[in-house]
């Protein structure tokens, strides 16, 4: 899927392939691409040209247009990348964003999407976030774009990096939360366009293929500088909405936006209202410390399979700039560091007993949300203290 997409400022975009050799000899190695970007009349004569270039193998000839063609039409800004399912090394046109780079004593080549072989002249690392970091990035002086291998990207990192209809989200290997997300369009001021109007959840537990599920969509663009905020029932208050440097009601084309609206997700069903747990203790406002035996009661109706009773604890992140700081899901377990124990209480009564966070690592000392979830539908949160 070829698009261009953002995190944080930092514009991405789905893209075809590079190889990097040591030998210019070697072919090249081009993957798929799909898109349907609008060329201008001298893309269109580069393409014919390519085209009727004659390729000593198979593979050279191939090209997938649509991959060509995307890569000559994106705005070359020193902050775009282009996400390469199939490169093997990331590439920078620019040698700014390298830091301490090192020149090479010996010749390394790449293929570029147009079949030319070029020489890699520098490397060095790349700080796209404080969460992701690029090492040996190749700078290209010939080439015009940033690519982003996403099978580099994703070893070093040790993450993965999900795909859905509107975004791409770079899912860290501890806390089952994104370390990134990159969406249609542009984050910064007056450049935001293809605003993502439909939310996406992400269910861990799921087959990988289908941890992402399409949620309602809204009518009212949430552009830079809005905010999402989880409440204690389980919605999603979402507010704000400005892409420009001071208020701009009008003559734009997303005008600032004071308005608020909240979100419920698909657990807040009426039809799940019997499945949701009801915590009678503690009470909200209570300290607790790391490492802590925790006894939970709750009300849940009917018979329950125990097994499915999960605690959670969520941080309330400061959030701002379209990014969530300090976010953090922590899923609490037994002092063996198996399931919650659950214990009948009678009259739909249970009591479910879990351990603290050990460390202020896990658990910075402040505020948590803490949930007793069954079957993936949660409880309303009362907050808790971590001293």
């Amino acid at each position: 899927m070829a698009q261009q997409v953002t995190t944080n400022g930092l514009n991405l975009t789905s893209h075809a392939s590079n190889h990097a050799n040591t030998d210019p000899s070697s072919s090249a190695q081009i993957n798929n691409a799909v898109g349907s970007p609008q060329l201008t009349s001298d893309q269109i004569a580069q393409l014919l040209s390519l085209l009727n270039k004659p390729s000593n193998q198979a593979s050279d000839s191939s090209f997938h247009l649509a991959g060509i063609s995307y890569c000559l039409s994106v705005k070359h800004t020193s902050n775009t990348w282009i996400l390469d399912s199939g490169a093997t090394d990331h590439i920078t046109k620019s040698i700014s964003l390298l830091e301490s780079p090192k020149s090479l004593t010996i010749p390394k080549y790449v293929h570029l999407p147009d079949g030319s072989i070029v020489p890699v002249t520098h490397t060095g690392q790349v700080t796209l976030t404080p969460s992701i970091i690029l090492q040996n990035v190749l700078f290209v002086p010939s080439f015009h774009h940033n690519l982003l291998s996403v099978s580099k990207l994703s070893n070093d990192s040790h993450c993965s990096l999900n795909f859905t209809p509107t975004s791409c989200i770079m899912q860290g290997p501890m806390l089952k939360i994104p370390m990134a997300i990159a969406s249609a369009g542009t984050a910064g001021w007056d450049l935001g366009r293809n605003p993502v109007l439909t939310p996406v959840i992400y269910r861990p537990n799921n087959p990988v293929e289908l941890r992402f599920e399409v949620q309602n969509s809204t009518s009212i663009p949430r552009m830079y500088h809005s905010t999402a905020i989880l409440l204690r029932d389980g919605r999603i208050l979402v507010s704000g909405s400005n892409p420009h440097a001071y208020y701009n009601f009008t003559g734009v084309l997303f005008p600032t936006d004071l308005t608020m609206e909240t979100y419920s997700p698909d657990y807040l069903d009426a039809r799940l209202t019997r499945v949701r747990p009801r915590i009678i203790s503690p009470t909200s406002q209570s300290l607790i410390g790391h490492g802590q035996q925790l006894s939970i009661n709750f009300i849940a109706e009917g018979r329950i399979n125990r097994d499915l009773i999960t605690v959670t604890m969520v941080s309330p992140p400061f959030t701002t700039h379209s990014f969530s700081m300090n976010q953090r899901l922590l899923v609490l377990t037994n002092d063996r560091g198996t399931s919650a124990n659950v214990t009948s209480l009678g009259n739909s009564n249970y009591q479910v007993r879990v351990v603290t966070p050990g460390s202020n690592i896990l658990a910075p000392p402040g505020y948590y949300l803490l949930f007793v979830v069954y079957r993936e539908v949660p409880s309303t949160g009362i907050w808790v203290q971590i001293k």
